[in-house]
């Protein structure tokens, strides 16, 4: 039997799950309720020939059920999951290729071979609590899964709210789990458990981040179109620096998602989608992450080395105060709260649902158009915020950061439309500013510091910030004059 999957995952901390039993119920007519005990065994051969193949093989049994599943290529968007399956009933534990449909399978396939390859990867053993709901004259079926992922004595937990569509509207699916999400913390899950069970089997892990580079536009994509994929290149940004929080809270990692979340503001709000609720919801983010630059200048300031500042002081003294303050941020906990926040997962799920079935209106179907039009806008209150015939001191660029930043963040959204040529040259000078304004925070924090152990620097402070502002003040008369390369 073949079927499209559409479902959205939702990850779930144990302790809220009795609370999401007690509020799935309220989403429709509950037209069957079921608990199941699910044991699933994946299959591939010892060079993952299906995983190469983008396809995933289970056995599952349990509660009466005996059958071969096999998943072919599809999208996952966020944690939104869309794959074509085939599901065949066997009568053991073992998978038998043959039963399947042999027009899934690749060309030239030797099916036959690759029968005698498989070998069992790994297990999953849980609880499915499943419910049947008519909502909306629609069908869909919520599940929640408890249990974990083995494979050679060592084990992931699984702890996810899945919602599938029986019926065909995407709509319904969005709208009961933004109901859960008002209810109980949760939050987006982009990993199935096949693809966690096969990180485990290879002992592997995703947790590799590029920096924040251009998105990848081009111009045969239609605004509405280039709007999703702005979105969605941000949302799967943010659930990778989620993941890799969670095992390192570095104040890097920290940056990286608030420019994550500023990047999905202002491509919201350039095509008029940031409306009452996704404003305070990013408001409520933004001031939680107001320890970031505190937490980034801290850490750049332990870096210094300066022999010069050596000779005024002993800098152990120093870099214990900071130290302290550093910790005192408790940058190891600040994850774990943020997932208990309904918010969390109520601004995933809002930005998902819009990359996913919002009707995108604009006044010209020519992307580069609008693009052009973005940078312009960005350029302009640049040039309005600092003047090329008035001197800035180091007071107006720390005040400058913000904008600077939600100017460079829209050349990260369009730049790619207009290619190399110029593009990185007219960049540059504005990412020397922005690495100018964090070394000027960083010697605010190093101030801090020196005052409240009674350290008087600040004739050295001053010389830095000074030298470091006369090499800002000539990047930029030289930046303000630059052609901008979309005009060119």
């Amino acid at each position: 039997m073949s079927q499209t999957e559409v479902e959205l995952k939702l990850l779930i901390n144990k302790k809220h799950r009795q609370k999401l039993k007690d509020q799935v119920p309220q989403l429709g007519v509950t037209v069957d309720e079921k608990v199941l005990h699910l044991r699933n065994t994946y299959f591939d051969t010892d060079a993952l020939q299906l995983r190469q193949w983008h396809m995933g093989l289970r056995v599952r049994n349990g509660e009466g059920i005996n059958e071969q599943t096999i998943k072919t290529a599809g999208q996952v968007s966020g944690g939104l999951h869309s794959r074509p399956e085939y599901n065949v009933p066997i009568a053991g534990e073992l998978p038998d290729l043959a039963q399947f449909d042999s027009s899934i399978w690749p060309k030239n396939a030797d099916i036959a071979q690759l029968q005698q390859q498989l070998t069992p990867l790994f297990n999953t053993d849980f609880t499915r609590h499943l419910w049947r709901l008519q909502v909306e004259q629609q069908q869909l079926e919520v599940c929640l899964d408890s249990g974990a992922i083995t494979c050679n004595n060592t084990e992931l937990p699984i702890s996810e709210v899945e919602l599938e569509l029986i019926d065909d509207d995407p709509a319904v699916l969005f709208n009961c789990a933004t109901m859960l999400a008002e209810r109980v913390p949760l939050r987006l899950g982009q990993e199935s458990k096949a693809k966690r069970g096969y990180q485990l089997a290879a002992q592997a892990f995703d947790a590799y981040l590029t920096d924040l580079d251009f998105i990848q536009l081009s111009d045969d994509l239609s605004p509405a179109q280039a709007f999703k994929k702005l979105v969605m290149a941000g949302l799967e940004r943010w659930q990778q620096l989620e993941l890799m929080l969670e095992s390192y809270p570095s104040p890097s990692l920290w940056q990286d998602l608030r420019q994550t979340l500023r990047m999905l503001k202002l491509v919201l709000t350039q095509f008029q989608q940031l409306d009452e609720q996704a404003r305070q919801l990013f408001a409520w983010f933004e001031g939680q992450l107001s320890f970031v630059d505190k937490a980034s200048a801290l850490t750049y300031a332990l870096d210094i080395n300066s022999k010069s500042l050596r000779k005024k002081l002993d800098p152990e003294q120093l870099n214990a105060a900071m130290s302290q303050a550093l910790a005192n941020l408790q940058l190891e906990q600040r994850l774990a709260g943020l997932l208990e926040a309904l918010q969390y997962g109520q601004l995933q799920l809002q930005l998902l649902k819009l990359a996913s079935i919002a009707q995108i209106e604009t006044d010209s179907s020519d992307l580069r158009q609008h693009a052009t039009r973005f940078q312009a806008d960005s350029w302009q209150k640049v040039q309005q915020l600092m003047p090329i015939d008035t001197d800035l001191d180091k007071d107006d660029y720390l005040a400058f950061a913000a904008p600077l930043e939600k100017s460079l963040l829209v050349g990260v959204s369009y730049g790619e439309l207009y290619g190399h040529a110029g593009r990185d040259e007219f960049r540059l000078p504005w990412n020397d500013m922005a690495k100018g304004i964090n070394e000027l925070a960083c010697y605010q924090a190093i101030r801090e510091q020196a005052q409240a152990i009674g350290v008087d620097i600040e004739a050295w402070l001053s010389r830095k910030e000074a030298s470091l502002v006369f090499a800002m003040e000539q990047s930029r008369r030289s930046a303000l004059v630059q052609t901008p390369y979309w005009q060119a």
